[in-house]
């Protein structure tokens, strides 16, 4: 009996293994899927997704997420916008009164080392049933038109003669993908030299990628240790963006810190991205590092209002650990009378306080809305 259970098992698996493609070492094969297929709200109002994103392979890459076709007057925020597959985000596409109503289609991406993956959703917009005034209305206007920049390598730690895929995207303020953007980029080695560089457009989707083979210059040159690259995004009529990530080659005798992901909260620990006045959050941020132990490394972050005034500025002091990912939660209280709008959140890492001569390490960003 257990040789028959055994002989249905094994036809059962190489049955399967005929109809699921091979995969090959190099090969990641992500998906992504959003849910529901649609979503139908009066302008003003929030319509919330869910994403998740998944590979066929073991190999845990960060991936970015973003979106396309958002309507006139609309946000789109993930929560987290970035992460370690496989993982689950949230988007909440926050309208107001002045949204064009109409059925939209929207294209999620998710980018990562050479690869960008989509999934299709809708949103419906019925026109509001009143019209309120504008005092009551949430502006999701800002002072100036923003770029903001990200960047990734498809891997932490690489050995001479492998390929470093690097890949981004460039969004305006409103978390909107910005085409058309000069990338320029900048891969510095341990000794401060510039071993790698490109100037790249992004696409119809705010999108780049680029790459280049460790060791193709001179063996020399690419001595052991960590390497930063460095991404400046460029548009006329936009304030300049800026991002920078690191990544390991053979073995590192510093830090190599990069973050993960940041996730919004509030109290309850329901992943949000939409609060209002008087309330409560957490913000959650996760980093690792792939270089020797830092020691009493410093996790800052930076609240700011719809007009860029710095609200808050909070750290946490602890080490981060080679070869770890550390997650610490910040609280937050939104003032009764905060402005209503986009709230920017700025993250760093540092190894000392900056007034003693510290540097900082890594950063990122992430938004919510204030209504």
């Amino acid at each position: 009996m257990k040789q028959k259970i055994f002989a249905t098992a094994f036809l059962t698996l190489f049955l399967l293994s005929l109809t699921m493609p091979t995969i090959s070492a190099n090969e990641t094969l992500l998906f992504i899927r959003v849910e529901p297929s649609y979503r139908s709200i009066k302008a003003g109002e929030a319509a919330i997704y869910s994403i998740k994103v998944e590979s066929l392979t073991r190999f845990p890459q960060i991936v970015t997420l973003s979106i396309e076709g958002l309507p006139e007057n609309a946000i789109g925020i993930f929560t987290p916008e970035r992460g370690r597959i496989p993982f689950r985000s949230k988007l909440t596409i926050i309208t107001t009164i002045q949204t064009p109503a109409g059925t939209y289609e929207l294209t999620i991406i998710a980018i990562s080392g050479d690869e960008e993956i989509e999934a299709k959703t809708a949103l419906i917009v019925n026109p509001p049933e009143a019209i309120i005034t504008s005092t009551s209305t949430t502006q999701i206007i800002t002072k100036e038109k923003t770029l903001y920049a990200n960047v990734q390598t498809d891997k932490t730690v690489y050995n001479q003669n492998e390929t470093v895929k690097i890949s981004g995207s460039v969004q305006d303020q409103f978390r909107a993908p910005v085409a058309s953007v000069e990338v320029s980029i900048q891969v510095v080695n341990p000794l401060g030299n510039v071993v790698h560089s490109a100037l790249i457009t992004t696409n119809n989707l705010g999108i780049y990628f680029d790459n280049f083979t460790i060791g193709e210059l001179g063996y020399s040159i690419f001595i052991p240790g960590v390497y930063t690259v460095f991404v400046t995004a460029s548009k006329e009529g936009y304030i300049d963006g800026y991002a920078h990530t690191s990544f390991v080659v053979g073995e590192a005798n510093t830090p190599s810190i990069n973050f993960v992901s940041i996730n919004i909260t509030d109290l309850n620990g329901e992943v949000r991205s939409e609060f209002t006045q008087g309330e409560a959050l957490i913000i959650w941020v996760t980093v690792e590092n792939y270089g020797t132990t830092l020691e009493k490394a410093y996790i800052w972050i930076e609240v700011d209002d719809p007009n860029g005034a710095p609200l808050g500025v909070y750290f946490n002091i602890g080490d981060l650990e080679y070869g770890k990912a550390k997650t610490v939660g910040f609280s937050f209280t939104i003032s009764a009378n905060a402005y209503k709008g986009v709230y920017l959140i700025k993250a760093f890492v540092s190894n000392d306080l900056i007034s003693r001569g510290g540097e900082f390490l890594a950063s990122t960003d992430s938004v919510f809305m204030v209504n």
